[in-house]
């Protein structure tokens, strides 16, 4: 008998952070933006940076002050090709909330 594996679908819309008796207790809206680059292109971070950076801000354009994000997380499209193009990702997180709770954003 054969298994078929169910991918889940990675969902960029509010993601539950905390459930109480089956209750959500909050919502947390994160995206993850990704653009691919040449290896040659890799070594100029002037030029994909702006681009990464120009993702991160169309991601939540009205709330550019109250989101956190990580650092670019870089690697190779194909892993076994060390010459393949280049994914440079980052994970948005609007933490709105958090700072009006803090008294830090409107």
């Amino acid at each position: 008998m054969t298994k078929i594996n169910e991918k889940k679908q990675l969902v960029n819309l509010p993601v539950p952070i905390e459930r109480i008796n089956g209750n959500e207790a909050g919502l947390l809206n994160v995206v993850k933006k990704t653009i691919t680059v040449s290896k040659e292109d890799f070594n100029k971070p002037q030029e994909w940076m702006e681009q990464l950076t120009r993702s991160i801000e169309s991601a939540f354009t009205c709330k550019s002050e109250c989101i956190a994000a990580t650092p670019p997380i870089i690697r190779y499209a194909n892993p076994d090709d060390l010459n393949s193009n280049v994914l440079i990702s980052a994970i948005i997180i609007d933490v709105s909330e958090v700072m009006k709770k803090e008294g830090l954003c409107n």
